[in-house]
């Protein structure tokens, strides 16, 4: 932004220059106003579909195992419609797992790489009023942002992939159970 202003500085050492850690503070006090908007943003979202989130994640593995183990029954009972009802069943039930896993992933990632980003960049170039400022950033992203339901179910790809290999071992005993 700086050297878009002022594109025949390019090449000079900026760190001494006020106009530069003007700018740098600038864009530094946009990042906490825009991460505190996401914050908020992420706590309201949190606040209203916590409980359908841990619903959709308890129940979806039964859900799941049920359907296929509805499947199953009829094969071999040849009822091909009720194999297209709970295929599409766990279909939509697992395409809304997998996306709500895929948004709490992000999330998390996204939060880890800016971390990793402030914590590789040129800070030594900044004047001491800045890099205050990107610390108390850095000190508010020790640790990932990571979203979860009821602060029992993290919302990523593991708890995707748990819940995917539970339905399937649900299955499994049902199953088993009827052989």
């Amino acid at each position: 932004m700086f050297l878009e202003q002022n594109p025949h500085r390019k090449g000079d050492n900026l760190r001494d220059d006020p106009g530069y850690q003007k700018v740098i503070g600038i864009c530094l006090k946009d990042t906490i106003i825009h991460h505190h908007a996401v914050s908020e943003i992420l706590s309201i979202y949190l606040d209203q579909l916590y409980m359908p989130i841990a619903m959709a994640y308890t129940i979806g593995a039964g859900v799941i195992a049920a359907g296929l183990f509805n499947i199953l029954i009829a094969l071999q009972d040849k009822n091909y419609a009720s194999i297209i009802l709970f295929s599409m069943l766990i279909s939509v039930e697992t395409m809304v797992m997998f996306v709500m896993s895929l948004c709490g992933e992000s999330i998390t990632s996204e939060s880890i790489t800016l971390r990793n980003e402030l914590y590789f960049s040129k800070w030594y170039n900044l004047d001491i009023k800045n890099r205050k400022t990107l610390l108390n950033i850095q000190t508010s992203l020790v640790e990932p942002v990571i979203v979860s339901s009821l602060g029992i179910i993290d919302i990523n790809m593991d708890s995707f992939s748990n819940i995917i290999n539970s339905a399937y071992s649900f299955f499994n005993l049902m199953n088993t159970q009827m052989e």
